[in-house]
């Protein structure tokens, strides 16, 4: 009886094929992961090294326009697997370069290089966007959000959640390499160019180059408001030892100081310092007069100002005439809230009356002289000092503001437009 062989159903042939062939699918799968991961990393650390030199031009940006607001924001945001992460961004206030280039989203290659993020992938969703995502949500949460996408190449710029979401659950089936590179591609060639937001790198240069020269300039400037605000601040000491004696003389025994809430830069509201030349209680004072005398009540609406004030003190009208009342300010200069050149401090009062010169105005810190002071000082109405004021903002520069002080020297030992 000859032995009985053992059937197999497939040939061990069969077995070693299929074997290699899942090797070698799942080597090939690895080596495009590792390559994949190369390259993110790659990619991550030079956008790493570029974003140190944006930052601080960020920084200057800030610095130029007095933007407050801090240079990265960090936001939670659902990552792969529903992981919770903190997005960094730019922080922006009204810096439309950073908005419209997408150059806001280029912190966010530290979130690729920390393994949060990919170049390309799902947007970004926030937290309590999890319970409207639905079903979508264990779709989407399969793959990092990634810094561009199908929703951010979209024609629409403000596309509804349930937009935002249909476009993810498609990206979630077409995904491959292909797409992501259409995906890049698509990005960088159409749709910043729709939106204008071309790097235009000479353009950039120059407005660098400009943004250093105005913080230079301002920095000189600061530089020199501390040093007179310092020497300033000093010298007040004595006058106003003097004046509140030649006050008591006069049988004046009320505060030598008189505050009053001033509109600074940027609309920031500050207490003015000077030496009160008026009777205390003037402002109400004013309001009798004004009630009472039809040619002054006219003369104040038109100038802001009263020639013959019957408010005055004896000495406040000699501080006047010199321009000593004006000498506390020194300690605002010190402190930031003024310079020694600039426009004038206006009342809170009179903000309505400055119209649309307003926003141009408060561009700059007020001043203890300004250009206003060498044309007229207050001889001048109220129309002609904040036209004066607008046309200070369009030449201004170390070079205006040198030609300013020396003209202010000129000016105040004449004595001229005061009173």
């Amino acid at each position: 009886m000859e032995d009985e062989k053992l059937i197999v159903p497939f040939e061990i042939e069969t077995i070693h094929r299929t074997f290699l062939e899942r090797f070698i699918h799942k080597l090939n799968i690895t080596i495009k992961a590792i390559i994949r991961y190369l390259f993110t990393m790659i990619m991550s650390l030079i956008g790493i090294v570029l974003l140190i030199p944006l930052s601080l031009l960020v920084n200057l940006r800030k610095v130029i326009n007095r933007d407050e607001t801090k240079l990265f924001e960090l936001n939670e945001k659902i990552g792969k697997n529903g992981k919770i992460f903190k997005q960094i961004t730019f922080g922006v206030k009204d810096d439309n370069y950073l908005m419209k280039t997408g150059l806001r989203h280029f912190p966010e290659v530290i979130n690729i290089f920390l393994g949060q993020m990919s170049f390309v992938g799902p947007k970004a969703y926030n937290p309590e966007d999890k319970e409207k995502m639905g079903e979508y949500y264990n779709y989407i949460i399969q793959y990092k959000p990634g810094i561009t996408g199908i929703n951010q190449i979209s024609s629409s710029d403000r596309l509804s959640l349930a937009d935002r979401l249909d476009n993810d659950y498609r990206y979630h089936y077409r995904k491959n390499f292909v797409l992501d590179l259409k995906i890049i591609l698509i990005t960088f060639l159409v749709t910043l160019r729709k939106k204008d937001a071309y790097y235009n790198i000479k353009d950039q240069i120059k407005q660098t180059i400009n943004d250093f020269k105005i913080l230079f300039c301002e920095t000189i400037k600061r530089t020199v408001d501390i040093f007179v605000g310092l020497i300033g601040t000093i010298i007040v000491i004595p006058l106003a030892i003097l004046i509140k004696i030649g006050n008591m003389l006069c049988g004046d025994f009320g505060h030598v100081f008189y505050t009053q809430n001033r509109i600074g830069k940027n609309g920031k509201i500050f207490k003015i310092y000077k030496f009160r030349s008026m009777i205390e209680n003037a402002d109400e004072k004013l309001k009798v007069i004004l009630e009472n005398d039809e040619e002054k009540s006219k003369e104040y609406f038109k100038n802001r100002k009263l020639k013959d004030d019957p408010r005055v003190t004896k000495v406040g009208k000699f501080i006047r005439k010199t321009s000593i009342d004006e000498f506390p300010q020194f300690f605002n200069v010190l402190k930031g809230d003024m310079s020694l050149v600039g426009p004038r401090p206006y009342l809170q009062s009179e903000k309505e009356l400055l119209g649309d010169y307003y926003n141009i105005i408060i561009k700059s810190k007020p001043g203890i002289t300004g250009l206003w002071q060498i044309s007229g000082r207050n001889k001048t109405t109220f129309d002609i000092r904040i036209r004066i004021d607008r046309q200070y903002n369009r030449e201004k520069g170390l070079k205006t503001d040198f030609k300013i002080l020396l003209k202010t020297v000129k000016v105040v030992f004449k004595g001229n437009g005061a009173f």
